[in-house]
């Protein structure tokens, strides 16, 4: 439609590659970061900016840059869905989450939107199928974001109160112990002090001339 060369698509494959990559290495540590219902705002977000973008390009090589965006799109979206999902089942069921997640995305996601897209592609031309994506996108954002949100706010208020309270519980032990472990060592000061006063006494009690009784008594 716009007239893009056999190298556009090239270049634009090895530019989203080679990004993405760089995402999913570095991408635990960014779910650390952020949060991994603030990487789902911003793979979501990501999506909705990118398909409304690749509705209005004009020239060919634009099409690079908003393909770039899979590095956030993909190579964000995998790693977290996978990592929130291991942590809501029980241990032993992660393959198992990153199963559902491969056949969800890869198989009837691609399936499905390769349909609808060529459908809407048919009848309503290029442009208006990706603006029509764009707007499901951010529809399943607004909607991630009430839901979410929504889960937060039903979470028990006391659990944080409690966690405070262990926390500080936990703290109280502590210094409890600390209390124990200094007292036990200044007795055995004291103890050892008190061993070293009484070593003199008793070499002082004995004397030179106990010693040589005790030899005069082995003696005889």
């Amino acid at each position: 439609m716009i007239g893009a060369e056999q190298s556009v698509f090239g270049v634009a494959l090895s530019v989203s590659c080679i990004l993405e990559a760089a995402v999913l290495f570095f991408s635990g540590k960014i779910i650390a970061k952020l949060g991994s219902s603030v990487c789902l705002y911003i793979v979501f977000a990501t999506y909705t900016a990118r398909l409304l973008a690749n509705s209005f390009i004009e020239h060919p090589w634009v099409a690079v840059a908003t393909e770039a965006t899979q590095s956030i799109c993909f190579g964000l979206l995998y790693p977290t869905v996978t990592a929130w999902g291991s942590t809501l089942v029980p241990p032993g069921m992660q393959g198992s989450v990153q199963g559902i997640m491969g056949a969800m995305y890869m198989s009837i996601g691609r399936a499905v939107g390769a349909a609808l897209g060529g459908v809407f592609f048919e009848t309503y031309g290029p442009r208006t199928m990706f603006r029509i994506f764009a707007v499901v996108s951010f529809l399943f954002l607004a909607i991630l974001v009430i839901l979410l949100e929504a889960a937060k706010r039903r979470q028990s208020p006391g659990a944080a109160e409690n966690a405070v309270v262990a926390s500080a519980g936990m703290s109280h032990d502590q210094d409890a112990l600390q209390d124990d472990n200094r007292l036990t060592r200044d007795e055995t000061m004291e103890e050892l002090l008190e061993n070293s006063r009484e070593l003199p006494n008793a070499d002082r009690k004995n004397g030179p001339g106990k010693e040589n009784v005790d030899l005069v008594s082995t003696d005889a």
